[in-house]
């Protein structure tokens, strides 16, 4: 990481942190959210709101562009192989030890299922060209946003704080949970932080589960001697599954038009 970008990074982050307290605290605005004040509730809120979105934003663009960690740049990004090795880099997060363990999981999964899913597609679609390159093309943009989502848990990866954090939940032990409006706003910038990296795993899981649900319909194009246009109707619902999980990124209308006929 860069001289320039890390002080890009701590002028952000201690900038958003800066304006919590001069928000929340007493001794200053002492604003809160649980006011009985209709304005100052609104302003509290959108306060927290705002830092939220600065804090991710802010720091994903700033990582996104540059390394993710020294050594890796999201360009570099290339191969099954290069997603692993990233993920292996941050396993003393202990936060995320279970989803890391879970994504290099992913990782396996899908090259085994579109290993199996590229020979099967072409052993029952090989005498229509047109049909096999079509799902062919479905196939590798679903795989690619799986490792899209990959990409995106790297990035949170390494602009979480887990020393912070953890100073944070050992400071909410200790006070019994009653804590000050800086505390609350800090703590649920983290525990945003968790979710999102939780959602991107659960995406993926869908996108794994509807490989299986590929394969297992070319498969009985094979099992009924079905061929071309007229066997794939049974496969319709899995093809417009994969194109709302990339959410019309990528236009296979024509496609569809073909399975509606």
């Amino acid at each position: 990481m860069q001289k320039e970008q890390i002080m890009k990074l701590s002028a952000l982050n201690a900038g958003i942190v800066g304006v919590n307290v001069i928000v929340f605290s007493k001794g200053l605005l002492g604003c809160s959210i649980f006011s009985y004040n209709t304005a100052v509730v609104a302003f509290s809120i959108t306060v927290v709101v705002m830092s939220i979105a600065a804090f991710f934003y802010g720091n994903y663009r700033l990582l996104f562009i540059h390394s993710i960690k020294d050594g890796f740049t999201m360009d570099q990004l290339k191969e099954p192989e290069d997603y692993v090795q990233a993920l292996e880099s941050y396993r003393n997060r202990l936060t995320f030890l279970k989803e890391i363990n879970q994504a290099i999981s992913q990782i396996e999964r899908i090259l085994r299922k579109k290993e199996v899913l590229d020979g099967v597609l072409y052993q029952n679609l090989k005498e229509s060209a047109e049909d096999f390159n079509g799902l062919s093309q479905v196939v590798l943009d679903t795989n690619n946003l799986m490792y899209e989502n990959i990409k995106k848990i790297l990035c949170r990866l390494a602009i979480f704080d887990e020393a912070e954090y953890n100073k944070l939940k050992a400071a909410g032990k200790a006070k019994g949970g009653e804590q000050n409006n800086s505390y609350y706003a800090q703590y649920q910038l983290y525990q945003q932080h968790i979710l999102y990296v939780k959602d991107l795993l659960e995406k993926n899981e869908t996108i794994l589960l509807e490989f299986d649900n590929l394969l297992i319909e070319v498969s009985k194009l094979g099992e009924q001697g079905g061929r071309g246009i007229a066997g794939l109707d049974s496969i319709k619902g899995t093809v417009i599954a994969m194109k709302k999980l990339r959410q019309g990124e990528d236009d296979i209308s024509d496609l569809e038009q073909k399975y509606e006929k």
